[in-house]
């Protein structure tokens, strides 16, 4: 007996059965018999006819219960492929569902694309025969890829399992690393192995596949057939979908302290994405931002409010992409440490890429350790500055509670106490020549554990020709710092260039060549230019770098003691130092908005490293234990590794050590990439997935599963699997109908409405009598026998 698609409706229908046979036993139920004698005579003439009686009984009452079969056989609608597949050999069928962002997408009837994807699958899984050898795999596509039952198995409950359980990521699908994560399989398959199926269940929108980029080839088989990719047709129907990509602040450190009555407002851009058939329109988004600071770990894990404020973002006819910028109040900022940015816009197609999330830390004021040794009597006219008194007035021209900056001198004899740099931010070194080894050690270990990671700024001293200490900087930051060593003095002053791509300066750029123009550099350590452009923030006329980010070091010499890891705060180099003999730069305008912005960008910097997309890996800090979800009951907390975190789901998370306290915020956002929901075409995804093929397989090796034949093999599992939706079984129905058609011939020719013969109907005519003569003469034979 074949398979069906719904075997319990066929038990139910095949119980149905019964039905004709229970009514035929209780109209045979017979009466006691009166003996009468003028009867005599038309009994025997039926007890003629009784056993034509009964034959026609009994194939009225076949014709009712085959019927009845038919109709229960159709509803269950048989699976007859895997009966005219009974010699076939054993197939394998990879199943790779997009469970990416798009297959989120909310259809009219409430449903999404990966429902229906799912279903297929599954309707898939029904023409396997596990007896026969079957062996069925799943690959999720959502980012990062995973392969849920590689390599096929034979246990194709636990796949359909499986497939029910998928939900729809944030991330964008990766076929490429699902297409390299299955050709190692299918290489080590053995000679003798069925060629595979892939079955691709996709919306191929274009956030779905990246057209650009060329998929992992499959294995060929020699002497064998080919594998055979099978694919779901593409959406034909594109929707309209706005997302957000991103969020700006000018500064990634909101700084709440300000002079009383002024009003301190911190200005974020929101970039906004639009696809589909709106993009021909003009229309207008509300766009909703709010700092909000989530509550300590032992709270229920709400995320109060610090400030908010919305604005309109306008489209033009054309426009894909735009802008907005939101004056948030920052006026009454409390110190409420790493904080969150939350933009959002109005639920459409896609929801999840209607909110986005950027980790910046709010405070009252920023801790900077200036590090410099004891002086008994202070600087009172500018020929006397140190370089720690020029950096101290840049820092804090108005000293006092409401100054956005407060310093801290530390000496750098102190600087190795445990205690020395908590609840510091930022430190300055304007004598690094001044440090010792322990020193060194407590400052990589502030860049690379405090939170995301802390800002140092190391400045050249003045007065020394021999600069040793730049040895222990590339040793204990494992940092390269390709140069001389010696200060120099170029033939005639230097000047600053004013071209700059950093995002340290990014405030400054549109009055950088202005403010570049009256500064002179007389005495610096001449280093070569980075090999990267953007680590050199200010770079002098003769290319040397005036202001650096050390690059890491490419390698290590294998004697030399193992490094420590790599930091993840900001590490800045002065190659001038800040001495009026050697520039004029800290007598110059450029002094103090240059301090300042480097200390705002770099300490909130850090904070900015924690926020990646959906699908990207992030490396947490390296005292990082625990991922603990916002609000706490949006998921189960995560145990971190030494390998980086990819999130699926797009959200924030506290970053915590092994003792609960909070280090900083991670944010994961839907990947922009994946939000796109314009549609391609059939030829182009074809063209897209035959270049995985190798060469000379042949078309049909490639079909999608609408087509009207996939495959003229009927045991490949090409061919179009049975639909639910699908009316019914139409040749069970005709054969239902034409049985249906019989039984009412043979109850019309064996019923009264005819002429019946003599003999018949006598015999009726006596069976009759003989009941009505019964029911009237029993209340007198019961009255004789009293």
């Amino acid at each position: 007996m074949p398979p069906f698609l719904h075997p319990t409706l066929l038990f139910i229908g095949l119980g149905c059965v019964a039905i004709p046979i229970i009514i035929h036993l209780l109209t045979r139920q017979r009466r006691q018999p009166i003996p009468w004698a003028a009867m005599r005579f038309i009994i025997e003439a039926y007890k003629r006819q009784r056993r034509r009686l009964t034959l026609e009984q009994l194939l009225l009452l076949a014709a009712r219960c085959l019927l009845v079969a038919l109709v229960a056989f159709a509803i269950a609608r048989p699976l007859l492929s895997s009966v005219t597949a009974a010699s076939r050999s054993a197939r394998v069928v990879y199943i790779l569902l997009d469970n990416a962002l798009p297959s989120s997408l909310s259809n009219p009837d409430g449903t999404t694309p990966l429902d229906a994807h799912k279903q297929a699958a599954i309707d898939l899984l029904a023409t396997l025969d596990p007896a026969r050898g079957d062996r069925a795999g799943l690959i999720l596509l959502g980012g990062p890829v995973d392969p849920a039952v590689v390599p096929a198995s034979a246990d194709i409950p636990a796949v359909r399992r499986l497939i029910e359980q998928a939900t729809p990521t944030d991330s964008a699908a990766d076929l490429d690393a699902a297409f390299s994560r299955l050709a190692p399989e299918l290489a080590a398959a053995p000679a003798d192995t069925p060629p595979v199926t892939i079955s691709l269940h996709s919306e191929f929108l274009a956030g779905s596949i990246d057209t650009q980029r060329k998929l992992a080839a499959l294995p060929a088989r020699a002497d064998a057939p080919p594998h055979t990719i099978l694919i779901s047709p593409p959406r034909d129907t594109p929707v309209a979908n706005v997302s957000i990509t991103g969020v700006e602040p000018l500064r990634p450190l909101i700084l709440g302290n300000s002079p009383a009555g002024s009003q301190a407002d911190d200005q974020v851009r929101v970039h906004l994405r639009r696809t589909g058939p709106a993009t021909s329109q003009a229309s207008t988004s509300l766009v909703k931002l709010r700092l909000a600071a989530p509550s300590s770990p032992r709270d229920a894990g709400a995320s109060p409010d610090l400030a908010s404020a919305d604005a309109i973002a306008k489209w033009s006819p054309g426009d894909r992409e735009t802008s907005v910028i939101i004056s948030i109040p920052t006026v009454s900022l409390v110190d409420a440490g790493p904080s969150a940015l939350i933009a959002s816009i109005d639920r459409d197609a896609i929801a999840s890429d209607n909110t986005f999330r950027r980790p910046v830390l709010a405070r009252r004021a920023i801790q900077v350790a200036l590090v410099t040794p004891p002086r008994l009597s202070l600087a009172v006219t500018i020929d006397r500055f140190e370089p720690a008194d020029w950096l101290r007035l840049a820092l804090s021209p108005q000293p006092g509670d409401s100054s956005p900056i407060r310093v801290v001198d530390l000496d750098p004899r102190a600087i190795a106490e445990p205690s020395a740099l908590a609840g510091i931010d930022a430190v300055i070194a304007p004598r690094p020549d001044l440090l010792d080894d322990r020193a060194w050690t407590r400052l990589s270990e502030f860049v690379s554990s405090t939170g995301g990671g802390g800002l140092v700024i190391l400045c050249t001293p003045p007065g020394t020709r021999a600069h040793p200490w730049l040895d222990q900087l590339e040793n204990k930051f494992s940092l390269r710092v390709p140069g001389d060593r010696e200060a120099s003095r170029p033939a005639e002053p230097l000047s600053l260039r004013p071209d700059t791509s950093a995002a340290l300066l990014a405030l400054l750029s549109p009055e950088l060549a202005e403010l570049v123009k009256p500064v002179r550099v007389i005495e610096r350590l001449r280093l070569d230019p980075p090999t990267d452009p953007s680590l050199a923030l200010l770079t002098l006329s003769d290319n040397s770098p005036l202001l650096l980010i050390p690059a890491p070091a490419e390698s290590v010499n294998a004697a030399a003691p193992s490094p420590r890891p790599p930091a993840r705060g900001t590490i800045l180099l002065f190659t001038a130092p800040f001495d009026l003999a050697a520039t004029d730069l800290p007598a110059r305008p450029l002094m103090l908005p240059l301090i300042q912005e480097l200390v705002r960008q770099g300490v909130g910097g850090a904070s900015a490293s924690l926020a990646s997309f959906a699908g990207a890996p992030v490396t947490a800090p390296p005292d990082a234990a625990v991922l603990a979800p916002i609000p706490s009951d949006a998921g189960p907390q995560i145990a971190l590794s030494a390998s980086p975190f990819a999130p699926r789901r797009a959200g924030l998370w506290r970053v915590q050590d092994s003792r609960g306290s909070a280090l900083s915020l991670l944010a994961a956002n839907a990947d922009p990439r994946a939000a796109d929901t314009s549609t391609t075409t059939r030829e182009q995804v074809r063209a897209y997935l035959a270049a995985a093929l190798p060469a000379g397989t042949p078309d049909t090796q490639l079909a999608f599963t609408d087509s009207p034949s996939p495959s003229s093999d009927p045991t490949n599992p090409a061919r179009p699997a049975p639909d639910p939706r699908s009316p019914l079984p139409a040749w069970l129905l005709a054969a239902a109908a034409l049985v249906g058609v019989i039984e009412l011939a043979l109850a019309r020719i064996f019923s009264h409405a005819r002429r019946l013969s003599p003999g018949l109907s006598a015999s009726i005519a006596a069976r009759n009598t003989s009941r009505t003569s019964a029911r009237a003469t029993a209340p007198t034979t019961e009255h004789q026998a009293a």
